[in-house]
C-alpha cells in the first residue's frame, strides 16, 4: 500500500512539469506579436514625427538666419548715410520736393572696387571731359548708383550673371561648384566701420592736410607705410582723394590729399566740420558683399546636391575674395526693388526691369555733381540709385529628405510669379500650391518639407 501512494505522488510531481499547453503558446506568441507590432509602429511613429519637427525647426533656424544677415548688409548699402541724399530738393508732380542725389567726388587715379578684377578701374562716367579723369589730380563723380546692383535669374538662363569678371561667380549648373539656375544675385557696396573723427583741415595749393581720429572708441589706424585712397564724409560733397605720401599716425593720424581744382568742381576743405566729418580709408574700408545659390555636395549622400545660399565679401573671384555658406537649403532665391520714379512714386520692379526702366523719363534728377557737366551718363543705370527698399524672397527646405511626409504635406507656394518674376502668386488658394520632382538637381531622391521666407528691408541711401 506504501508503494502505491508512493507511485500516486511521483506522478502528481510529474504533472506540474507539463509546461503550457499549444494554445497557450499560441496565445502567448500571438500576444507578443502583437506587442512587438505596436512598439514598432510606435517607435516609427514618434521618429517620424522627432525628424519632420527637427527638420521643421532647422528649416525656420535657417531661414531666419539669412534674413537676419543679409538684411543687415542691405541696410547698409551706400553706407556712410549722411553724404548720400542732401542735394538740391526738385519738384515733383504730385508728390512735393524731393532731395536730389550726392555722387562722390573722386580725386585720385585708378580708383578700383574689391570686386572688380586686377587692373579695372572704376572710371569716370561716360561723356566726362577726357583731361579731367586721365590727368592728375583727376576729378569726376562716382554715381551712388553703384552701391547696388541686381540681376534677374528668374528665367534660369546664364545672360543674369555680371559682366564676365566682373565678380567670378560659378556659371549656372546641375554639380557641384555651379551656380544654381534661376536664382537672382545682388551685389551692395558700403563703407564698413564708424571711421575716424576729423579733427582739423587746411586747405593748400591743390592739397588739403587734415588730421583725424584720436577718440575713445575709435578704431586703430590701418594704414599701410605707403599712401592710400581716403574717403572723407563731407555731407553734400563726400569726396575720394589721394594722399600725396603716407599717413603719419600718432594721437592723430595726419595726411595730406590732392584734391587741386578742376573745371569748376574744386573741393575746398576750410569748411569741413571737425568731428561731425569722418574720415574712411577708402582703400580696406570700402567692401562688397554679393549674395547668391550655389550647388554643394553632400557629405552624407554620395552624388547628392545642397543648394545654399553664399556671401562673397570682396574679391573678383572665389580666391580673391571670401566665399562663406549662410545656410544650406536654399532652393530660390528672387529680389524685388522698391524704386522712386522722377514724381517720388514707388513701384516695385525686378533687376531687368530697373535696367530696362532707366531713361531719363523715369529717373529723378541727377546728382548734381553730373549736372554740372552736360551730357554725362551716370556708371550705373539711374534707377539704381533711387532703390528705397528691398524686398526678399527664399524659398528654404529641410536640407535632408523626411521620408514620413505625406503626399499633402510635401506641395508649397512660392509667391514669385515663374512668369513675370514679380510677388503676383496667391498662396491662400490651393491652385497655387507647386509640387516639386521626386529628385534633385542630381537625379537623388527628394522628399523635403519646404517654406517661403519674405523681408522687406528699407535702404536709407540712394535717391529719394
Amino acid at each position: 500500500m506504501s508503494s502505491s501512494s508512493s507511485s500516486r505522488i511521483s506522478i502528481g510531481h510529474l504533472r506540474r512539469h507539463d509546461g503550457f499547453t499549444l494554445l497557450e503558446l499560441m496565445i502567448a506568441l500571438t500576444l507578443g506579436l502583437l506587442l512587438s507590432i505596436g512598439i514598432t509602429y510606435l517607435f516609427q511613429t514618434t521618429s517620424g514625427t522627432s525628424k519632420m519637427v527637427n527638420g521643421f525647426a532647422q528649416l525656420q533656424e535657417n531661414g531666419r538666419f539669412a534674413t537676419n544677415q543679409m538684411n543687415a548688409d542691405l541696410r547698409m548699402a551706400g553706407a556712410p548715410f549722411c553724404s548720400g541724399s542732401s542735394g538740391p530738393a526738385t519738384i515733383t508732380a504730385g508728390n512735393g520736393a524731393m532731395d536730389t542725389s550726392i555722387a562722390t567726388l573722386i580725386y585720385a587715379g585708378g580708383l578700383t572696387l574689391p570686386d572688380l578684377p586686377s587692373g579695372v578701374s572704376a572710371g569716370a562716367p561716360t561723356g566726362w571731359p577726357t583731361n579731367w579723369q586721365t590727368t592728375a589730380p583727376y576729378n569726376y563723380p562716382l554715381s551712388p548708383s553703384i552701391d547696388i546692383k541686381g540681376y534677374e535669374c528668374d528665367k534660369g538662363t546664364t545672360t543674369c550673371a555680371p559682366p564676365a569678371g566682373a565678380t567670378g561667380l560659378p556659371a549656372v549648373g546641375t554639380t557641384a561648384g555651379s551656380r544654381v539656375a534661376g536664382a537672382d544675385v545682388l551685389t551692395v557696396r558700403y563703407l564698413q566701420g564708424p571711421g575716424w573723427g576729423l579733427k582739423s583741415s587746411t586747405a593748400g595749393a591743390g592739397t588739403c592736410t587734415i588730421t583725424f581720429g584720436g577718440d575713445t572708441g575709435d578704431p586703430a589706424f590701418n594704414f599701410s607705410s605707403g599712401g592710400a585712397n581716403l574717403f572723407v564724409g563731407v555731407c553734400g560733397n563726400p569726396i575720394v582723394a589721394a594722399t600725396t605720401g603716407a599717413v603719419t599716425a600718432g594721437a592723430n593720424a595726419s595726411a595730406t590729399l590732392s584734391v587741386g581744382a578742376a573745371g569748376g568742381n574744386s573741393a575746398g576743405c576750410s569748411g569741413w566740420q571737425p568731428n561731425i566729418v569722418r574720415v574712411y580709408n577708402y582703400t580696406s574700408d570700402y567692401v562688397t558683399v554679393t549674395y547668391y545659390l550655389r550647388y554643394d555636395p553632400d557629405p552624407n549622400a554620395p552624388g547628392r546636391l545642397i543648394s545654399s545660399l553664399y556671401r562673397r565679401f570682396n574679391g573678383s573671384s572665389a580666391t580673391s575674395g571670401i566665399d562663406s555658406v549662410l545656410v544650406q537649403g536654399v532652393e530660390k532665391l528672387d529680389f524685388l526693388y522698391g524704386v522712386s520714379d522722377i514724381n517720388g512714386n514707388v513701384s516695385y520692379f525686378t533687376a531687368d526691369l530697373v535696367d530696362s526702366g532707366s531713361t531719363a523719363a523715369n529717373c529723378s534728377a541727377a546728382p548734381v555733381q553730373f549736372q554740372n557737366v552736360t551730357g554725362s551718363v551716370e556708371q550705373n543705370g539711374c534707377l539704381w540709385r533711387s532703390i528705397k527698399s528691398i524686398e526678399v524672397h527664399m524659398l528654404m527646405n529641410t536640407v535632408n529628405n523626411v521620408y514620413t511626409l505625406g503626399s499633402d504635406e510635401i506641395p508649397y507656394c512660392y509667391s514669385i510669379d515663374p512668369t513675370t518674376s514679380l510677388a503676383t502668386v496667391d498662396c491662400t488658394q490651393m491652385a497655387s500650391l507647386t509640387t516639386p520632382p521626386a529628385t534633385d538637381a542630381a537625379g537623388k531622391p527628394s522628399r523635403m518639407m519646404r517654406r517661403e521666407f519674405v523681408s522687406l528691408v528699407g535702404v536709407r541711401r540712394g535717391g529719394q
